[in-house]
């Protein structure tokens, strides 16, 4: 493939699509983080007014908060794949396109692994909220998934920023 970019080689790789991609799913999946992190505290507070015989919460309630978190996670981890891989591709063809124009290799590895690492504390702990059986286990994992939220927001963040000028400069007319 070529590129119509007249600053890269011919045979270099495009990065517009693989940057938007990258840049849309990592922003999607720390909102769809959120929206996780609110069903934690969802099924929480149902579950706290369910011990405490709160009139009109009943069992159903219970399920539905648990469906309701399940569904949201599933988003969650669709969203957490969904941007991995878009992350691999972009990497992968600012690397390729590095190597055809002879510069540096690629420095984002800080960003790159914070954002994995921030992910993979998300990835278990979306999974760990469905043992949680009493309000304060749950408990518990809302503060935890929060904070992990927060922190992969903040590798999110991180991560568009670098991409964004990684592909700027990758895609400057070089000086010769």
């Amino acid at each position: 493939m070529t590129s119509p970019d007249p600053t890269l080689p011919k045979s270099a790789l495009p990065l517009l699509g693989p940057t938007t991609a990258t840049s849309v799913l990592v922003g999607a999946t720390c909102l769809v983080g959120v929206l996780d992190a609110w069903s934690a505290w969802y099924r929480h507070e149902v579950g706290t007014e369910y011990a405490a015989g709160t009139p009109g919460i009943w069992v159903a309630d219970l399920t539905s908060a648990d469906g309701t978190g399940q569904s949201i996670g599933l988003l969650y981890v669709i969203a957490m794949m969904a941007a991995g891989v878009s992350l691999l591709v972009w990497q992968n063809r600012v690397r390729a396109n590095a190597r055809l124009r002879g510069e540096p290799p690629l420095r984002t590895g800080l960003a790159v692994a914070a954002w994995y690492a921030t992910t993979l504390v998300a990835l278990v702990l979306t999974y760990a909220l469905r043992g949680a059986a009493t309000t304060d286990e749950l408990a518990t994992l809302a503060v935890a998934a929060t904070v992990s939220v927060a922190l992969q927001a903040v590798a999110g963040a991180y991560l568009v920023v670098q991409v964004l000028r990684v592909t700027r400069d990758r895609t400057a007319p070089r000086n010769t």
